[in-house]
């Protein structure tokens, strides 16, 4: 099992970046606390309420002590529906990265899947938590530096593309790849 921050050899992030954009679009009125977490531990809503509601997207949920996620999510993802699709994985601190202060119970969310230059499957996942690695704690610092935060604050374009969109062939620091195997 492995998680990087840089997007694998020969996957193209547009596709992902391209949803991503029309989600955060969608819901006209999308607040930091909607799409990021600094200040509580509210994963769970923020995976299965929050972003339900403002991108309009279906929410499956899936424990990763259950066993292998990876074909749950595929198969979770892949499967027909007339609104777009997340899973919400139960991590227990697995994802978790190294700096994060969720260590336990979290939530994450798995939005693609893909394959890299070498044919090796693997899980985009969406960790809104701004303090689970050096890249995204150093990119939230970024974004707030100077700025006086509430849960009600506005998630500006910059902030969106530096921790959810990215550039180039870099999705934003809140997003992670999972290898199974």
């Amino acid at each position: 099992m492995c998680l990087i921050t840089d997007a694998p050899d020969g996957f193209d992030v547009k596709p992902v970046r391209e949803k991503l954009d029309a989600w955060c679009k969608k819901s006209g009125d999308l607040t930091l606390n909607d799409v990021v977490q600094w200040h509580t531990a509210d994963c769970f809503y923020r995976a299965t309420e929050y972003l339900k509601n403002k991108w309009g997207v279906l929410v499956t949920l899936l424990n990763f002590t259950e066993g292998p996620v990876m074909s749950r999510a595929r198969s979770a993802l892949d499967a027909k529906s007339f609104k777009p699709k997340i899973v919400a994985v139960k991590a227990d601190g697995f994802f978790a990265g190294a700096t994060s202060k969720f260590k336990g119970f979290h939530y994450v969310l798995i939005i693609a899947t893909g394959r890299d230059s070498k044919g090796r499957e693997f899980c985009v996942v969406y960790d809104p938590d701004v303090s689970a690695t050096p890249k995204s704690s150093g990119a939230w610092d970024k974004c707030t530096s100077g700025k006086k935060l509430a849960t009600d604050t506005a998630a500006d374009d910059a902030t969106l593309k530096t921790m959810l969109l990215g550039e180039n062939n870099e999705l934003g620091a809140l997003i992670r790849y999972y290898y199974e195997t």
